[in-house]
């Protein structure tokens, strides 16, 4: 049996294998070069294949009509958060996100099978953010393309094992309290993760999370708009048209949208990842009609204040006071560890945050420092790229081995039924298997119905800082027909071992201090919009 992680990022697409001590990265696509950022996640259907990342590109700029590049995919990752997202190919095909998602993975296995033949388990990772009925779309699409999931996990807590494994492995005795800031293409997360002996046995617990819907590809269009037009833009509206509003379309419309893009990712590797840095960088512009041909300089003070512009540092500010605020068990000044995980967190705007915000919590500035050791010490690729999918792969080792360690790994959100408007029988995540919800008593309009509705609350902020936690729509749990509407019956659930949310019904008697169930199987709950 083959163990892998498999980070299925906004941007990228990381797989891993585990084997003893050591981690050995797949190459999915052939014709990428890079195997620490993996392969790009966008996808081209030429006729019955699938192009997949480099080849995908190269796919999209031989296409020869409008249609065509509607074969074109990318980041569909993003699109899983979108209700109902859809696209129609140029055969007529209309796909999904799930579908999308669906024949990634499975072309993910094929390479996997031929050259393994084995039976492969995956640990998956997924955003914060995610809600559990979106986990149930990569689930699913994994196992329908071969996979056995074996666990999904959220990135920044797999982010943390691999970066801690040291400590975990050694089971020190010390308890450690790390904040992990995890900024890739898509998202953001953040995460207070305590490890260490805890009433004699050893625990990695995830505290408390949060997460928001942006992450590089924001910034990328923040600096397309806000520094490459606004701080141009009167020599565009002498280009374009002079009214700001019609040069700022005519502009969006006409510039080469992939082709500046790719500009951009060169500008933020040469200002923030390559060893020397570039505290400036040119991006060339041209468009074909009106003829025009420009040299644009971005400089990195140029995207600090961009960022402050657009509420960055407001909204992790408040990230991390409800963060805080959400952990019973830490504070500011009982952080041991800081690390800062995804692409994008090697922009130093994001560092600086995270220390100001501490300072003003009242930790020194000499102790902000200090919490930043094992992140520097960590190699800066492997902690930006394949920290995530290393620890995934790491996690499915530790699920198959014996370590007498309890982990609890879930995203600490509320599930819950309704009554009214208002949470009825609820669960936190972080119960874990086994650990139901309180019973309650089943409501008339459910029976009625012949179901019942599951939320979800997510944890998150608005992009000015505000917080907006907000209620998603999981999916829902049948009534099974022997339930007599004119008694009164009980049900709870729970996380099963899979990770599935399931219910069990019951009478009001009891029998020996324990409820009497109506009927002898569970019921997992129909995932759905």
């Amino acid at each position: 049996m083959e163990l892998v992680g498999i980070d299925f990022g906004t941007c990228n697409i990381k797989v891993v294998r585990r084997a003893g001590e050591s981690y050995k990265n797949f190459r999915i696509d052939n014709t990428s070069n890079d195997l620490k950022k993996g392969t790009a996640n966008k996808v081209f259907y030429r006729d019955n294949e699938l192009l997949l990342g480099d080849k995908a590109t190269k796919g999209r700029n031989r296409c020869k009509t409008v249609e065509e590049q509607n074969n074109y995919i990318e980041n569909i990752k993003e699109h899983l958060q979108e209700k109902n997202w859809k696209q129609t190919l140029a055969d007529g095909q209309i796909k999904s996100a799930g579908d999308v998602t669906g024949d990634i993975l499975q072309y993910i296995y094929h390479r996997f099978s031929e050259e393994l033949q084995e039976s492969i388990d995956a640990v998956i990772t997924v955003p914060v953010i995610f809600s559990e009925y979106q986990i149930n779309i990569i689930r699913k699409a994994a196992e329908d393309a071969g996979f056995h999931v074996k666990k999904i996990i959220s990135e920044p807590f797999a982010s943390f094992v691999y970066l801690m494994q040291d400590c975990i492995e050694a089971m020190e005795k010390r308890l450690h309290h790390v904040l992990m800031f995890d900024i890739g293409g898509g998202t953001l997360d953040i995460c207070l993760i305590s490890c260490g002996v805890k009433e004699g046995q050893y625990e990695v617990s995830v505290q408390s999370a949060i997460g928001v819907d942006r992450g590089g590809n924001e910034i990328n269009d923040e600096i397309l708009n806000d520094i490459l037009f606004n701080k141009n833009k009167e020599m565009f509206q002498a280009v374009l048209y002079q009214d700001e509003k019609d040069a700022h379309k005519a502009f969006r419309n006409r510039v080469n949208r992939y082709s500046v893009m790719e500009e951009i990712e060169d500008l933020k590797n040469e200002m923030f990842h390559d060893e020397i840095k570039k505290r400036s960088k040119t991006i060339e512009f041209s468009f074909e009609k009106p003829d025009y041909d420009e040299d644009i300089d971005v400089t990195a003070k140029d995207i600090d204040r961009m960022l402050d512009q657009n509420h960055w540092k407001d909204m992790i500010f408040d990230m991390l006071e409800e963060l805080f605020w959400e952990s019973d068990d830490i504070a500011p000044e009982d952080l041991t560890d800081v690390f800062l995980a995804g692409g994008t967190s090697a922009i130093p705007y994001f560092r600086e945050c995270i220390i100001e915000f501490l300072e003003e919590q009242g930790v020194e500035k000499e102790n902000c420092g200090k919490l930043f050791q094992r992140n520097d010490e960590a190699e800066a690729d492997d902690r930006r790229f394949s920290s995530v999918a290393y620890g995934a792969a790491w996690f499915n080792q530790f699920l198959h081995g014996d370590l007498p360690m309890r982990i609890q790994d879930e995203i600490p959100f509320k599930i819950y039924t309704k009554k009214g408007e208002a949470p009825y029988a609820t669960l936190e995540k972080n119960s874990g298997a086994d650990n139901y919800s309180f019973p309650k008593k089943l409501l008339l309009n459910e029976k009625d119905r012949g179901k019942i509705d599951v939320y979800q609350e997510i944890n998150t902020v608005i992009p000015d800082g505000s917080e907006n936690n907000k209620e998603v729509y999981v999916g829902y749990f049948n009534i099974p027909k022997d339930i007599e509407k004119g008694k009164e019956e009980l049900y709870r659930f729970r996380f099963n071992h899979k990770n599935v949310l399931e219910i069990q019904y019951f009478h009001r008697e009891l029998e020996n201090d324990e409820m009497i169930p109506v009927i002898d199987s569970t019921e997992e709950l129909v995932y759905g919009v």
